[in-house]
């Protein structure tokens, strides 16, 4: 099997190095716009082939994919459809980790344009997994996992948490998309149809296991989009985030700085969210990071996600609760070069998805989040995870 890897980020270069060493992969190779960073990977690994591309030129991704597959698109959102239509034209199995809110474009209205192709999909025999990542992606079959558990589903919450203890501020990933994640109106079910709220609504203090009590309100995620279409009878879907100064970030979005359309200021057009981005550390790079895990700058972090299934088993209201936990940030990095907590709980979720559609454990062909899947393949997911550290437990009642 040939696999390709699109995006030499923090989740590609996870991804990567996980792969490497499978059985069934004859040639695995990784593309990235900058041939320098791929180039860097391939010296982290001794299998890896590295090309460059500009996954915004069609032409060039058409010509790159041919041959192989399965394509893993660990780049920005922006490039979905272009990589999809690449990988369909070649014949080839297509993977993404989320559908994300780009410019001018939600979350939503990116994955309606991606489950639009599903026909043409279907009828070629190729599988387009979206969102196999681990929020979205494992958190997508805990929920099924839950549902088929209950006899009747009606509500499902799943609430995020996350921080780094440092007393610098680390960005994990690109500025411009964490305040643009954070300035949506989040997209939320209820009563069984979608709305949409204001930003940093829906605010509760949840206490969540061998954490403690920390804020979380509504934020705009792609289980909201995917799972009351995809699961029947669903009255309510709501995912909540937590691990960022609420008030302050509230503040920002009431004062409009984090409006991305362009202002006049002293003659010149300027963003306010553009410019508060950049006024913000980019993202960390595996070189600093490891840096700054060494003089202590980063000293750890904390994470859980809390999925919870709302419903009725035998006759009577039942609630289940599965937390995910994984590698704080210095076991991360320990474990994968280049990797912090998120790119590595990502990467290691992304690749055991990957691993069920090379192994043929994926009976469903089409444009599908992971909800769909069978239980072989949940079960086969949730082993290659829990073989990371990455684990799901479940809740006392």
């Amino acid at each position: 099997m040939r696999v390709i890897i699109l995006g030499t980020g923090g989740v590609g270069v996870v991804v990567a190095q996980e792969l490497e060493q499978h059985p069934d992969i004859t040639d695995l190779a990784v593309a990235d716009v900058d041939l320098s960073r791929a180039k860097q990977l391939v010296g982290k690994t001794a299998r890896l082939k590295a090309h460059r591309v500009d996954a915004t030129d069609y032409g060039q991704l058409k010509k790159l994919l041919q041959g192989f597959n399965l394509v893993i698109n660990a780049l920005p959102p922006e490039c979905n459809q272009n990589v999809m239509r690449a990988s369909w034209s070649n014949g080839t199995h297509y993977l993404d980790m989320a559908s994300g809110t780009i410019q001018g474009e939600t979350i939503d209205e990116s994955l309606q344009k991606q489950l639009e192709l599903e026909e043409d999909w279907k009828k070629s025999g190729l599988i387009a997994l979206l969102h196999a990542g681990i929020t979205p992606g494992i958190t997508n079959i805990v929920a099924r996992e839950g549902v088929d558990r209950l006899d009747r589903t009606t509500h499902i919450i799943i609430r995020n948490f996350g921080r780094i203890d440092s007393h610098e501020t680390i960005s994990l990933w690109s500025p411009v998309t964490a305040l643009r994640d954070k300035a949506a109106e989040p997209l939320v079910f209820k009563n069984g149809a979608f709305q949409r709220v204001q930003p940093f609504q829906g605010e509760e203090e949840y206490d969540f296991p061998g954490i403690g009590k920390n804020s979380v309100v509504y934020y705009e995620h792609e289980e909201v989009c995917t799972l009351p279409r995809f699961i029947q009878g669903l009255r309510d879907v709501e995912y909540k985030m937590g691990g960022f100064d609420v008030t302050k970030y509230r503040i920002l979005f009431k004062e409009g700085l984090l409006n991305d359309r362009p202002i006049k200021m002293n003659g010149f057009q300027v963003s306010p969210l553009q410019l508060l981005a950049a006024m913000t550390p980019p993202t960390i790079t595996p070189e600093d990071l490891e840096k700054k895990i060494h003089d202590g700058t980063i000293r750890g972090s904390a994470s859980s996600r809390l999925v919870e299934i709302q419903g009725e088993k035998d006759h009577r209201k039942s609630t289940l609760s599965f937390q995910i936990l994984h590698p704080d940030v210095c076991q991360a990095f320990q474990r994968v070069w280049g990797a912090n907590h998120i790119s590595y709980a990502t990467g290691i979720s992304a690749a055991a998805f990957a691993k069920a559609i090379l192994k043929g454990k994926i009976e469903r062909r089409g444009v599908f989040p992971p909800e769909c899947l069978e239980s072989e393949a949940r079960s086969f997911i949730f082993d290659g995870v829990k073989q990371h550290d990455i684990r799901v437990e479940q809740q006392s009642p």
